[in-house]
């Protein structure tokens, strides 16, 4: 009963091919523009990451600041938007997007948006603006997140949404996180608050729940971040859809009818 998600109405996603924050490589940074139209000039789905800046804009940014991306550790919470702007993304022109410019470039293609729970596993505050966007979106739109809260959010206020509970075998969480609450977040104990459509998990990760999940086939499943013309296919094989990475192959090769 903990575990299995929503059976009220089967939900299913439109394509079984998803570009990992965009169809990015070494000269393309992840979730930026750039990313989001050659994702788009091959006619693939997304998925990609939103949280809150200081000034309450929406930007699509996976990390909870831009050590990583842009060079200086500082949190997006903490920053306007203006002062993100000033930080080029992996050396190059690109800059952090909002939320709302990504989804006129994607349209009409299906988008993925994971909710990020960086500032609390609580804090539901984002929903109801993404809410509003994903309502203006003319294609297909579904939401994930790790926050079971979250999830449970577009349960009650959007029942219609597709959404999805994000997992893996070792859930890293804040900092003091009890042992206990880590896993029942990997085992998705939390199903039956949150009732997820599906399910999207680490390709390369096993779990009791994932295993039941997959055998009575009562939701879809989504495998998380294979890379690659190998990974690709061994993800294919276990997975509805496939949220996948490049690596060091092309399209052609990873997505060759033979391999797959």
């Amino acid at each position: 009963f903990a575990v299995f998600p929503s059976v009220e109405s089967r939900k299913e996603f439109p394509t079984d091919r998803f570009a990992h924050r965009g169809l990015h490589d070494e000269w393309i940074p992840e979730n930026s523009l750039m990313a989001f139209r050659a994702a788009k000039d091959e006619g693939l789905g997304v998925e990609l990451d939103v949280q809150y800046t200081r000034d309450r804009k929406i930007v699509v940014c996976h990390d909870p600041d831009l050590k990583r991306v842009a060079g200086t550790d500082r949190r997006l919470i903490d920053m306007d938007y203006s002062e993100i702007l000033t930080y080029p993304l992996c050396g190059t022109e690109e800059r952090v997007p909002l939320f709302s410019d990504v989804l006129k470039i994607m349209a009409p293609l299906p988008v993925i948006c994971e909710i990020k729970a960086d500032n609390g596993l609580k804090n539901t505050s984002i929903c109801p603006e993404v809410l509003e966007m994903m309502r203006d979106y003319p294609g297909f739109i579904c939401v994930e997140s790790f926050s079971p809260f979250i999830v449970e959010w577009f349960r009650k206020n959007a029942p219609d949404i597709m959404r999805g509970q994000l997992s893996m075998d070792d859930v890293k969480g804040k900092k003091g996180m009890v042992r206990i609450l880590r896993f029942m977040l990997k085992e998705m104990l939390t199903n039956y608050h949150a009732r997820p459509h599906f399910i999207a998990y680490r390709f390369t990760d096993k779990s009791l729940s994932l295993s039941l999940a997959r055998l009575t086939r009562r939701v879809p499943l989504a495998g998380w971040t294979p890379k690659g013309r190998s990974e690709v296919k061994d993800a294919c094989q276990r997975f509805d859809a496939v949220i996948f990475e490049k690596g060091g192959d092309s399209l052609e090769e990873i997505f060759d009818e033979d391999n797959l």
